[in-house]
């Protein structure tokens, strides 16, 4: 199935490109991607430098640095986006990179990649994170698969 897909995606991109080609010519199409693929050379390098201060800044002031790595993983996913020679990957490479869009596609990622966890009842929390202030007690919903041990933990 993945394989289809990208199939499908690169026939996509190819399909854009002579689209474009075929509106502006072949020359100024070559360079409009050789443009993008070298700013996307770029920002996959400013942003995955900023991404690592942003993350450890976080993780240094006791945050939870998980909207620092969610934006960052993102900015750094649309950078390689850019990189990748396409129009299709391009556009979405800039909805990665603009802080409106990545947000929203924060949000989404979060609840496809912690859908299934949330729906049994667990939770995870980073040890040593907050420090400073004390934090609520984690309720997790037992399940026949997965009983659950009442218990404190000592630090």
């Amino acid at each position: 199935m993945p394989v289809i897909a990208l199939l499908v995606f690169l026939g996509l991109e190819v399909w854009a490109i002579i689209e474009v080609a075929g509106q502006i010519g072949v020359l100024p199409t070559i360079g409009a991607l050789l443009l993008i693929s070298i700013a996307g050379g770029w920002l996959l390098r400013y942003e995955s430098s900023r991404a690592w201060r942003t993350f450890t800044a976080a993780v240094a002031t006791g945050d939870r640095p998980h909207r620092a790595a969610g934006d960052g993983a993102l900015s750094v996913l649309g950078a390689v986006l850019l990189l990748i020679p396409g129009f299709i990957s391009a556009f979405f490479g800039l909805l990665c990179l603009l802080p409106p869009t990545r947000a929203v596609l924060r949000g989404l990622a979060v609840r496809l990649l912690m859908g299934p966890a949330r729906r049994r009842g667990f939770v995870a929390t980073m040890p040593g994170a907050a420090d400073a202030a004390p934090t609520p007690p984690i309720r997790v919903q037992a399940t026949r698969e997965h009983p659950v041990i009442d218990g404190e933990l000592d630090k």
